[in-house]
């Protein structure tokens, strides 16, 4: 919290066995959640082989911070992701699941406070570039596609077809590159504040 502080963010930490998440940061006048998960190294930050999150009941937060402490210098490194972020790097199990951390050092560059920064967030097209370059996926159509979109014409429909971000997702999702969740959020997103502003 005290590193949030010193970024000029208003943030508290929650009480000790109070339910939610562990800090509420105010971003553009909104309480956002943040759920923090700190490991520790000795040598190498590569000792670190997970970072435990049971999305059941933690993934409604609107942040996660995943904390690297060096026991030599205690200096410790910071990983800041947006839920849909961290559910791309979680895998779950029977009973729980966990954030790897070679999934998060390649997504997330450490000690970028910037999605906390409401002024500074990208937009959710550029989320979804983001990842699909991440995930080596482009935005060109499958065969199944073009041949959906052509049938739609010869039948008269006159409804869109999907443009460039929409077809990342659905190639994302195709490769089973992100979580379903994840897709869906990021699809309500663009298309409510970027394709068709206002919609619900």
């Amino acid at each position: 919290m005290a590193k949030l502080n010193t970024l000029g963010l208003a943030a508290y930490t929650s009480p000790e066995g109070a339910p939610g998440h562990d800090v509420i940061v105010v971003v553009d006048g909104q309480p956002r959640s943040i759920e923090v998960k700190t490991r520790q190294f000795l040598r190498r930050a590569t000792e670190i082989t997970r970072w435990p999150v049971e999305m059941d009941k933690k993934g409604d937060a609107d942040f996660f911070i995943f904390i690297e402490l060096d026991l030599r210098t205690m200096a410790p490194t910071f990983y800041v992701l947006t839920n849909e972020q961290a559910r791309a790097v979680h895998r779950s199990y029977l009973g729980g699941g966990n954030c790897y951390p070679p999934e998060v050092r390649k997504m997330i560059q450490p000690n970028d406070f910037s999605a906390l920064r409401s002024d500074v967030q990208m937009k959710p097209s550029e989320e979804i570039r983001k990842l699909a370059v991440e995930h080596g996926i482009t935005g060109d159509p499958a065969f199944i596609d073009v041949w959906a979109d052509k049938i739609s014409e010869l039948s008269g429909e006159t409804g869109d077809t999907s443009d460039e971000i929409e077809q990342l997702l659905i190639n994302m999702r195709r490769a089973n590159k992100i979580d379903p969740a994840v897709a869906r959020s990021l699809f309500h997103r663009y298309m409510t504040t970027e394709k068709y502003p206002g919609i619900r």
